[in-house]
């Protein structure tokens, strides 16, 4: 959630262009949030996969980089 709220802070035409969506769908901040306007924020939803998608993305390349480096000292081995 931190890496989405700050990839939204970088990015100011993304952030105002979800802003603007919110507004519209619940414009009082007493709006309820009901399924049906939770249904309707397409860009809310866009910015929530994207946000997952960076993580899991970031996620896996730490799973991936020791058995990388597992692989290059075993055939570091190898050869010697």
């Amino acid at each position: 959630m931190v890496g989405q709220l700050y990839c939204l802070a970088s990015n100011h035409d993304k952030q105002q262009k979800l802003y603007e969506e919110i507004m519209q769908l619940a414009p009082d901040k007493h709006s309820p949030v009901t399924n049906e306007v939770l249904q309707r924020a397409s860009y809310l939803k866009a910015c929530i996969k994207e946000g997952l998608r960076l993580v899991l993305c970031k996620l896996n390349l730490h799973q991936v980089k020791p058995t990388v480096k597992a692989i290059i000292s075993t055939l570091k081995r190898d050869s010697s």
